[in-house]
Formats: C-alpha cells, structure tokens, sequence
C-alpha cells in the first residue's frame, strides 16, 4: 500500500491543505515493487518499471473509464512515466494533456519532508507551493480551470499590425526577445503583444538566421507608428519591465512609464518575496500554460539559430501568461493588503531605478561612513538592553 508512512502523513497533511479528502482520491505506484535500498535508479528497478509499464497503462485505462480526470505524478519517477520532459522543479504545477488523462507534476512528499528542515526560507516556502500544485488539481478536476487553446500569430501582415489599433485603450502586455542582454549592443529579434489569456501576435524585427531585417524600411516605420500609437494609449503589462522598455525605445518605439500598469515581477515580490521571482515559476503557480521556459534555456547555439516557430511560440508564451497569471495575483494581493503598497511604492519605482541603472547614484562617503557609525551604536545599545533583560 502507498503512503503510509512519514511521507503518507506528509500526504494527508497536505491533501487536506489544499481541500481534498485522502478518502476520496485513489492512491497508485508506477511499480508494484520495491527496489533494493529503495534506489529507483537501480538495474532491478529499470527492469521493474519496463515489466510493471503494461500494467500501469491498464490501470489508466480503467481510471479514465471511471471519470477520473487528473493524475497528480509525485516525483520525477512518477513524472517520467508520462514522458514529460523537464526537472520535476520545473515543470511541477503544470498542467500536461497526455494520451490517458491530464497529469500535473509535483514534488514527493519524502523529498519535502526532508527539505522541510533545512533553515533557507526558500525551503520552507516549497511545501506550500506543493500544496497550490494540489489545489490546482482540485480546481482542474472540477473544471474550474483549464488550459487555454493558443491562438497565436506568428508570422503577422503589416494590415494585421494595424489592427492592433483595435486595442488602444485596453490591457495588452508585452515581451520583447533579443539577441542578448546589453542595451548599447544587443537588438529586439521579435516583439509580442498578448491580447488575452490565449490571444498573441509576435512581430519579427530581424530574420532567424541570417539576423538581416525583417522589414523593409517603409514599411518598418509604419510599424513602428502603430506601435507606438498603440502604446501611448493602452494599459500595459510586463515581467522585468527596466529590461525590456529600453530595448523597444531603442526601436523609436516610445513607452510612457506611467502606462505600465503591473509588472508581474514586482507584484510577486510583494505577494512571496522569499520565492523566485521568473515568468516560468510565478505560472506555475498561477497560471495555466505548461512549463516552457525550456525552450530558450536549453537551445543550442544563439537566439538566432532557433527555428522560427519555435522562438515566436515561446515570445508569444511570455504574453499570455501575463495575462493568466495578472488577476488571481491581484486578488491575492488585495487579500493580504499589499495591493495598494505594490501600486503607490512598486511600480512607482519603475522609471527612478531605470535611471539610476543609467547614470549611477551620488553616494557621499563622508555620510555612509556617519551611517555606518549611527548602526554601529544603536546595534551596541540594542545588544546592551538584550543582555540586560536576559540577566546576562
């Protein structure tokens, strides 16, 4: 029988965090053995999991055929029985569409219970990510959730730009992909604008491949004059926005500061400030779309020698989920009473650190030194009063 032990009593605590009876799910093994010192990566375990794999896939059968809709796989073990790629710390928390039923990857309980002790609070933070990744499941299986259709256009006409006019005024968010991270060397290789959780147009600057421009010259400039337009007149949201505005306005593309709504990045700073703060992870969390940070992580050679396709799919990502992930970060914010704070102070930040970035800060030694001394004395007097009341 699965899960009886410390990891079985992990199991139930966190089932019942996230609002699920043990009662009610059905617990399985990919294999229905154990392996010698409980080492999976063992010649006996290979050959477990190759005789146990027909019997397993039974058994999905039968769990479809009974209306079960989603498989929560704890552990890369499990996680790899349905052939999804990726470390299980990657790609926990999405929401895979495999060939027997929908499967969403999350940690062991044993692993969790032994990082539990570990004083990082990053380590203490995941048991709780762990539990968002279960109630995902509960909302997935009850169909309160779901994983969007992609709608994208990747290979847009200049007429299709111009109908982005239809959007001035509304929410949009924007991701830029370029060839490197320097402002005064690197360049924009394609542009996306999220229109919804689903809806994305990518935009070439340059070719893949040859890195010759994508546009002819008038035609660019009429590009530019929608973007633009566009931009003064909507509602935008970015991840990292001091990275990207830069690089459009390199482009003659203006963004006014104070039309950057959210930044999805300072908002998870707010919400979790102890966690990673990366597109991939804050949508795992509370987004929809499965794990696709990969793609430009573990490409071979530069941005530019990624086939097309696949590049302008992953930009086109990087817009959607901005889009999923916005509103229940809102909501949470607003529930711990840190919206007001992200919007007064936060974002209100955005334009002063990019300057700062730009020109440096004037620093005067003489008052850091009078600082540094002004601590050094109120950190004596508090260690002074601590021994006192501590009868030291």
């Amino acid at each position: 029988e699965p899960f009886i032990g410390i990891a079985g009593r992990y199991l139930n605590w966190g089932l019942g965090e996230a609002g699920i009876f043990r009662n009610n799910v059905i617990l399985s093994n990919t294999i229905l053995c154990k392996p010698p010192l409980n080492d999976i990566g063992s010649f006996e375990a290979t050959q477990a999991k190759n005789l146990c794999r027909a019997g397993f896939l039974e058994e999905l059968k039968y769990l479809r055929a009974h209306g079960i809709k989603v498989i929560i796989a704890l552990g890369a073990t499990a996680k790899d029985y349905f052939d999804i790629n990726g470390s299980i710390t990657e790609v926990r928390g999405s929401i895979y569409k495999t060939k027997a039923l929908s499967v969403i990857p999350t940690w062991h309980p044993s692993y969790l219970n032994r990082n539990q002790w570990k004083k990082d609070r990053v380590s203490v933070s995941m048991k709780y990510v762990w539990v968002s990744d279960l109630k995902k499941a509960l909302l997935f299986s009850q169909g309160r959730i779901e994983i969007p259709k992609e709608d994208f256009n990747f290979r847009p006409s200049l007429s299709d730009i111009q109908s982005l006019l239809d959007y001035k005024g509304e929410l949009i968010s924007v991701d830029v992909e370029t060839t490197g991270l320097d402002h005064n060397f690197a360049k924009i290789v394609v542009l996306g604008i999220g229109l919804s959780e689903s809806k994305a147009i990518t935009i070439p600057f340059i070719k893949q491949h040859t890195g010759e421009k994508y546009w002819s010259d008038s035609r660019f400039e009429i590009i530019v004059d929608v973007l633009s337009e566009l931009f003064k007149a909507s509602k935008l949201i970015l991840q990292n926005a001091v990275f990207d505005i830069d690089f459009i306005r390199d482009a003659n593309i203006p963004v006014p500061w104070s039309n950057i709504k959210h930044d999805t990045m300072i908002l998870h700073s707010y919400l979790s400030p102890e966690l990673p703060h990366d597109l991939g992870f804050i949508t795992s969390l509370y987004g929809t779309t499965p794990f696709w940070k990969s793609t430009l992580k573990d490409r071979k050679g530069s941005i530019l020698d990624m086939r097309e396709r696949e590049l302008y799919t992953y930009n086109a990502r990087d817009t959607v989920t901005l889009h999923q992930i916005l509103k229940p970060m809102i909501q949470e914010a607003k529930e711990l009473d840190v919206y007001s704070i992200y919007q007064k102070e936060g974002m209100q930040m955005l334009k002063p650190v990019r300057q700062m970035e730009q020109v440096g800060i004037l620093l005067s030694q003489t008052q850091l030194k009078k600082w540094k001394k002004s601590l050094l004395e109120e950190k004596q007097e508090l260690d002074k009063a601590l021994k006192e009341i501590s009868n030291l």
